[in-house]
């Protein structure tokens, strides 16, 4: 089987040596929660400045918040493709690039015409069109049927989409045979599975959706990750209130956390921050690598927001707050 854009080759722990001694000095140059902060509240000009005078400079094209965006966002990018140079491009690709597969697959469903182009491969298309094997793993074509089914059904559209992207991700985290990216998906699984489930409930007190769609969207989950032992507990909630009874028992679990309750992607980003900070001895293999990218990217998202927020002048107390840097 010809899967080759997305097949992780390992290779023996010394060969990281070179790239993982390179990743440890990287890391130096991410921002900090307590430079994050203070950025928040600097004023729209010093924060470019900060950003000019910041590892990413060299990228900035002018001297403007979407300059700024394109600049960070071609650091990341180009990281990657440094990256993948010494792990294997597959690794990058599953873990890093494929979320835009799944998007792209999710645009293909709903607008489908020929000579549709995807801006991850241009023979994306041709290949879910066909029943020849080739450089993608066959899930693809799987989710894509799915998709193209429930096109019509916004909420199982979006659903297949989300619990597709957690089930390939969980697969690919076990070919790496790493206990700890294994471990860090089952986290991002289960929180995340958490939070739309969380979203759903509240347009239900909205009285926007019914229960009805709430049930949908659990189906959906039980259909595609049913075989992940992770996600046993939250795969048996039967309903809505059952679900609210779930959450009283996360929040207690979790310890009394406001940000879990009016903040949970903010909440679910910290999780995944503080886990990967628990890699920070590791110096072999390729968790490293893994653990300097997976933060890279919680940065890129969270300058973002930053950058936005700034754009539309918010109060400094309110991006703080936005962020989720008001917690301690």
């Amino acid at each position: 089987m010809n899967e080759s854009l997305f097949y992780i080759q390992l290779r023996s722990p010394s060969e990281y040596d070179y790239i993982n001694g390179r990743v440890k000095i990287l890391e130096t140059y991410l921002f900090s929660r307590e430079e994050l902060q203070r950025m928040a509240c600097l004023s729209s000009s010093e924060l470019i400045n900060e950003f000019l005078n910041s590892h990413y400079k060299e990228y900035i094209p002018g001297k403007d918040f979407l300059s700024i965006l394109k600049g960070i966002s071609e650091y990341y990018f180009r990281t990657l493709v440094e990256m993948e140079k010494f792990v294997s491009p597959g690794f990058i690709n599953s873990f890093f690039r494929s979320k835009g597969v799944f998007l792209e697959l999710k645009k293909f469903a709903v607008k489908e015409r020929d000579g549709v182009k995807s801006s991850f491969d241009n023979n994306l298309w041709a290949f879910i069109q066909s029943d020849v094997k080739g450089k993608y793993p066959e899930i693809f074509r799987v989710v894509y049927k799915k998709l193209r089914d429930n096109r019509l059904n916004p909420f199982k559209l979006n659903s297949y989409v989300d619990m597709y992207y957690i089930q390939f991700l969980l697969s690919s985290a076990r070919k790496t045979e790493s206990d700890f990216i294994n471990r860090y998906y089952g986290i991002f699984a289960i929180l995340n599975t958490e939070l739309i489930l969380q979203r759903l409930l509240w347009f239900i007190k909205q009285n926007v959706i019914g229960e009805a769609v709430f049930n949908e969207v659990v189906f959906v989950m039980r259909e595609v990750l049913h075989n992940q032992d992770s996600l046993r507990k939250i795969l048996s909630v039967k309903g809505s209130e059952d679900f609210e009874e779930f959450l009283r028992n996360e929040k207690m679990f979790y310890g009394v956390n406001e940000m879990f309750k009016t903040q949970p992607n903010v909440f679910i980003m910290r999780k995944l921050e503080n886990y990967l900070d628990n890699g920070k001895f590791m110096i072999v293999g390729i968790e490293p690598v893994f653990i300097y990218l997976s933060k890279l990217s919680l940065e890129l998202e969270v300058l973002k927001k930053l950058l936005y927020a700034k754009d539309i002048n918010l109060e400094s107390q309110e991006i703080l707050k936005t962020l989720g840097l008001n917690y301690e």
